[in-house]
């Protein structure tokens, strides 16, 4: 996280969040995956681009209180994937008369 925040309890946030130096351009998924302190907090996977300087993660906190993190607690962990290239369907075109 960037700031200390709390999320109060049976909500949802969107934080503010910076990652480590990323030396390879690219695709990353940040997702669940740690233990305490933020083990009651539900992660949601999200696609980024790590060269952006603002990033942010959504995440729930399901438990009947709040919960209170504070600057530079890690929420997740970031992982590099790769997106295969869309490939077009060919159209097909009615000629009927």
């Amino acid at each position: 996280t960037v700031a200390n925040v709390t999320i109060p309890a049976r909500s949802e946030a969107v934080l503010p969040i910076k990652t480590r130096k990323i030396k390879q351009p690219g695709n990353y998924i940040i997702e669940d995956g740690l233990q305490a302190p933020c083990h009651s907090l539900a992660v949601a996977r999200t696609l980024v681009n790590p060269a952006c300087k603002n990033l942010v993660c959504r995440v729930l906190n399901p438990t009947d209180k709040d919960i209170k993190l504070r600057a530079k607690t890690p929420v997740g962990t970031i992982s590099s994937v790769s997106i295969p290239s869309r490939q077009r369907t060919p159209t097909v075109q009615d000629n009927r008369p």
